[in-house]
């Protein structure tokens, strides 16, 4: 965060601590969640891949309509969305 808006770490602290103090997120260990997450723990891909399935599908379809003629080439980072795009 520091590194993407340029500012020192130290802001990120004080800034997460400000938010930890008002309630909206959890400080844990490398990071923060919503204070309506019980853990800091990331889903596996798999138990991702399963989630929000209409969603992904809506996001996929709107990205392949994007997609330029047959001839034209992607790239696709990794993800469970990104997946469903590239199936």
């Amino acid at each position: 965060l520091a590194e993407r808006f340029s500012i020192t770490t130290e802001t990120i602290r004080r800034d997460l601590a400000a938010l930890e103090d008002s309630g909206s997120l959890r400080r844990g260990h490398g990071g923060a969640v919503p204070t309506d997450r019980l853990t800091t723990r990331e889903e596996s891909i798999f138990e991702r891949a399963i989630q929000r399935q209409s969603e992904k599908l809506r996001i996929a379809s709107a990205a392949l309509a994007m997609v330029p003629g047959a001839s034209a080439s992607i790239l696709l980072d990794a993800g469970s969305t990104t997946e469903i795009l590239a199936d």
